[in-house]
């Protein structure tokens, strides 16, 4: 990831890598954070075991389990995407997770058989490069209004801490948002959400 001119760049599995920018009351003076390294076979394989024990004890069926764990497919809406965020000082870097996936099983009432799951998930290394869970959300719900997905944008020391903070966009039924998780001592912590809008 860069910072030139205010923009923000980041790397993301199949998707372009100029997400915009973002605009703040204060001066960030983002330090200078080397590029991003592309994501290891190995890196993902973990990922993918993570998310799939968090969704096994979630007794997520079949079908939504597959659905959730193949990889993002870009002119879908479903699949798992795998970022990779700061590595601070570590060797390893911070590994996010998102995916989402919507189903009607009932075909004369569609509105009455709606589920959908969503899933936020982030992984951080030991000194050998074992990755475990830090932060997990997921989500399944019946009703489509409440189906709030999220995507994850890049990283940026929000708060002057000295630490990368996690940007993402979220969105839902007809409206949108951007949020920052922030990394504390009890783990990722909310930093900020706002600049909502919608129908």
């Amino acid at each position: 990831m860069q910072f030139d001119d205010g923009e923000l760049r980041t790397r993301t599995e199949g998707a372009s890598t100029l997400e915009g920018g973002i605009a703040t009351n204060f001066d960030l003076k983002p330090r200078k954070t080397k590029q991003a390294p592309a994501l290891t076979g190995e890196q993902r394989r973990q990922m993918v075991d993570l998310v799939r024990s968090v969704l096994q004890s979630e007794a997520v069926g079949e079908v939504p389990m597959k659905a959730l764990l193949d990889p993002h497919d870009a002119n879908g809406s479903a699949g798992l995407i795998i970022n990779i965020g700061s590595s601070g000082n570590s060797p390893f870097p911070v590994l996010i997770a998102t995916a989402s996936f919507e189903s009607h099983s009932g075909r004369d009432e569609p509105e009455l058989s709606y589920h959908g799951y969503e899933l936020r998930m982030i992984a951080e290394a030991d000194k050998i490069g074992r990755y475990r869970l830090t932060h997990q959300e997921f989500n399944h719900t019946e009703a489509v209004q409440e189906f709030s997905p999220h995507r994850f944008l890049t990283y940026m020391d929000i708060d002057q801490d000295g630490h990368d903070d996690l940007v993402f966009s979220g969105s839902g039924y007809e409206w949108w948002w951007y949020e920052a998780l922030g990394r504390s001592a009890d783990g990722w912590k909310l930093l900020v959400q706002g600049e909502s809008g919608g129908c």
